[in-house]
């Protein structure tokens, strides 16, 4: 993981920001990423699978052993081959 790479940086900051204080704003973010470009959602379902990926992988405590709880279950009944979405 290259911490230095400023574009990750801000973009996990800004992502933790709307999930901390926008979840009055879930819908509208969702409405808008689903009329970005289709190759746009295609990167933007990469990164979610990553991050489920990731979540199923994590180190829990009560904050959030509910959304890994939720990662293991999805890794765990959706087959590794059918995770990885082509690039197109």
């Amino acid at each position: 993981m290259d911490l230095d790479n400023k574009p990750a940086a801000e973009f996990a900051r800004a992502f933790s920001q709307f999930s901390n204080g926008g979840r009055l704003h879930y819908p509208d973010a969702v409405a808008l990423c689903l009329r970005d470009h289709p190759t746009n959602q295609q990167g933007m379902m990469r990164f979610c699978i990553a991050f489920i990926e990731g979540m199923a992988k994590q180190r829990t405590d009560a904050r959030n052993e509910a959304a890994a709880a939720f990662a293991k279950k999805v890794i765990a009944n959706i087959d590794a081959r059918d995770r990885t979405l082509p690039l197109i």
